[in-house]
């Protein structure tokens, strides 16, 4: 009878470290977008790529990066998925000569379908997504 309860206690403390291990594991949207790619949900709607190999289980929080041009403000680049581990960045945008490079983190289950970039000027801070979003948008509409 002991030995019973031992494995049955040994068995529930196993299976409580494995859930307690997996709860620190977000579900997170998965896929990329490129300069002239036909297809823009990854940019235009995230939310509605449900398909599996655009679900991914991450080791640690979401992310999504991405690469504007300063002319425009449109994406020449867009990737969503999992932060690599040891990865230290926080949210924000870097300034380059011709573009912005910007990252987010999120936790929580598929928390990364929105980008929440936001530029950094030296007089404000504006809302990135608001922009791109807009411009995509007036681009559908003129062709």
């Amino acid at each position: 009878m002991n030995v019973t309860l031992t494995r049955l206690f040994g068995l529930l403390l196993m299976v409580s470290t494995v859930q307690a291990a997996t709860e620190d594991r977000f579900m997170c949207i998965t896929c990329n977008y490129q300069s002239n790619m036909e297809v823009t949900d990854c940019i235009d709607a995230p939310e509605n790529m449900t398909e599996p190999q655009n679900r991914l289980r991450c080791p640690s929080k979401c992310m999504t990066q991405g690469r504007f041009s300063k002319g425009t403000l449109e994406p020449s680049f867009l990737l969503r998925g999992c932060m690599t581990l040891g990865d230290t960045r926080e949210d924000g945008c870097e300034e380059f000569e011709l573009e912005y490079h910007c990252y987010t983190f999120c936790s929580g289950h598929f928390c990364n379908f929105d980008s929440g970039f936001a530029l950094d000027t030296a007089t404000n801070r504006q809302p990135f997504f608001m922009l791109i979003y807009m411009s995509s948008v007036l681009v559908l509409f003129m062709k």
